[in-house]
């Protein structure tokens, strides 16, 4: 019997999802029966091994993956975000080895699909519509009212394994296009077992979840954080700092997951301080990451929450930092006496790309207190803990593994964070390694921004190169994206059609990985000393960054543009907007 029968016979009747943004709920009982109606579905269709969903955040959402993996099939779970050139390769990295490629999209996601679907169409992709209004029976409501009723036939299904596929969730890596991690059904249990122990919930607990559920903290943690204590999940599709306090007062929340932008955007936009401060009557504890150190406290006390429980985590890796301690800012700790019992290490590295510093010896150098480290993980394919799945894509995989660190042989998983270590071992963030970096609580790869510049036809035809990298905003988390665009022969800023560009790059990216800032060069550029300023070769990123979004700073050979999302333009700036910008007169 799996962990989630064996939760839905001990606790059939309780509220298992209760989504606030369309008003429904499901007992335990009742997501079981859509899950086995989808898994009847399923067999229905031969030969189809792995399928991808692109749902908002909803039980059903989760129903139809629980039905999939009950009878072999996994599921791809695809943000919602993606649109354009990521999407189609999202998919397709999902169902590309299967003998029947299907996707299933929800009614309200529809719009992103029938965008690539010719693209879809050439790569024998279906595409089965999910209808929450049951009346319309077509798409994949008409596979599930087909085989209503219909019982699962377990016969010729393939054992389900602990170190088994359950689903893949995407992630952007250190470079390209999204990777599918993969996740098998003793890492999602891990997951939950961990969240519910020191969360210490059980059946009467309420989540109170605002995180998408395509994402690991949302869709790993909470749900299986859920099951494994039979607690209910209160779900909010989409976050709402003017929802957040009354979500959690009137649900009763007593357990609130966050990541660090949510509780910025909590503290900074609520208006209603009275309400707040209500939230801990109930609310016990909040459980999330990236919690900056400076919200922290602010955010603890203006909702009244006795324990923050911070943790860090990336969805593939091996490497899982905790700190339940209510040390303000620290991401994990591991003492210095107990660091034997965990094999994760902070190294020496160079920071632009991540190459390990090395000794004499040809082994890392561990990084002393309070320096900044590449954290590492040690991977042991017996050791279901620390095991490295990586992705579907071999090559991605093997990019993530650094061998003979501490002893030759050895190998570890490379989490492409920066981080540093106090005496006692408390962990803290420092930066992301390279060219990925955090905005609105995604990771943006430069590569995937840069290549949605360079197109045939319209404004970025106009587009020779450009180098993609982040900036530092005073008061928020992560870095804004920026773009140095150096335009072809001939062509002037002046004369760019910028609304044009905006909705080019619309049409192509996500709101978090468009770019914030444009910067274009007055003239063509000529390469600096050791920096090429064509696609051929890589470009440095330091002396970018560092001079950020200053017009002082960039100098007058460069015009700096700003991203304005009301306008829906890039529009120039000067020092008034750039104040403005700093202040937090302008929202970014």
């Amino acid at each position: 019997m799996t962990v989630w029968e064996s939760r839905v016979k001990s606790t059939p009747n309780n509220d298992f999802m209760i989504n606030l943004s369309n008003a429904t709920t499901f007992t335990y009982k009742s997501a079981n029966e859509l899950s086995l109606n989808v898994s009847s579905a399923i067999q229905s269709l031969p030969g189809c091994k792995c399928l991808a969903l692109l749902m908002p955040s909803c039980a059903e959402y989760v129903c139809l993956w629980l039905g999939l993996s009950r009878v072999g099939c996994t599921a791809a779970l695809i943000n919602t975000n993606l649109m354009g050139t990521a999407l189609v390769h999202a998919i397709k990295t999902a169902v590309g080895d299967s003998e029947t490629k299907r996707v299933v999209v929800s009614e309200e996601l529809l719009t992103n699909v029938d965008a690539v679907r010719g693209q879809l169409s050439s790569l024998g992709i279906e595409v089965l519509v999910y209808y929450h209004n049951t009346n319309k029976v077509s798409g994949f409501n008409k596979l599930l009212e087909q085989t209503s009723g219909t019982p699962v036939d377990q016969d010729g299904v393939p054992a389900r394994a602990w170190n088994s596929d359950l689903f893949y969730i995407y992630t952007s890596g250190t470079t390209g296009l999204p990777k599918a991690s993969k996740i098998n059904h003793l890492r999602f249990y891990i997951a939950g077992l961990m969240f519910s122990k020191l969360c210490r919930a059980g059946t009467s607990d309420r989540i109170y979840c605002a995180l998408p559920l395509y994402h690991s903290a949302g869709g790993m943690l909470g749900v299986s954080g859920a099951i494994c204590a039979g607690a209910t999940i209160v779900l909010r599709s989409k976050f709402s700092v003017s929802k957040l306090s009354s979500d959690l007062v009137t649900n009763k929340c007593t357990i609130m997951q966050y990541i660090g932008e949510f509780a910025r955007f909590a503290v900074n936009g609520s208006k209603t301080p009275e309400l707040d401060a209500l939230a801990g009557k109930t609310c016990r504890v909040a459980f999330g990451n990236g919690m900056r150190p400076e919200v922290w406290s602010v955010f603890q006390k203006r909702f009244n929450i006795p324990n923050v429980i911070e943790f860090y985590g990336s969805t593939e890796g091996n490497a899982t930092l905790v700190n339940n301690t209510n040390v303000v800012g620290a991401i994990g700790v591991i003492p210095w006496f107990a660091k034997f019992l965990y094999p994760v290490r902070l190294v020496r590295c160079d920071n632009s790309d991540g190459t390990l510093t090395r000794g004499e010896d040809g082994l890392a150098q561990v990084a002393a207190p309070d320096e900044p480290g590449h954290l590492l993980g040690l991977i042991k394919d017996n050791d279901p803990t620390r095991r490295f799945d990586g992705y579907t894509d071999k090559a991605a995989t093997e990019k993530k593994i650094v061998q003979n660190v501490l002893s030759k042989g050895d190998r570890w998983f490379a989490s492409g964070d920066l981080l540093r270590s106090d005496s006692f071992g408390f962990l803290f963030w420092v930066d992301r390694i390279g060219d990925t970096f955090r905005w609105k609580g995604e990771n943006v790869s430069t590569a995937e921004v840069a290549a949605a510049f360079i197109a045939e036809g319209g404004e970025r035809s106009k587009i020779d190169d450009v180098n993609v990298y982040g900036v530092e905003i005073e008061g928020k988390d992560g870095r804004a994206g920026m773009g140095r665009v150096a335009l072809k022969a001939g062509v002037k800023p002046s004369s760019m059609d910028y609304g044009s560009l905006y909705k080019e790059l619309a049409a192509e990216l996500p709101g978090y990985a468009m770019p914030v800032f444009l910067r274009i060069p007055l003239a063509v550029a000529v390469a600096e000393e050791g920096e090429a300023m064509t696609g051929t070769f890589k470009h440095k990123k330091g002396p970018l960054r560092e001079q950020g979004f200053s017009l002082v700073l960039v100098g007058i050979e460069e015009a700096l543009y700003f991203r304005d999302d009301g306008k829906k333009t890039f529009v120039k700036m000067d020092l008034k907007m750039e104040k403005s910008i700093r202040e937090g007169k302008i929202r970014v």
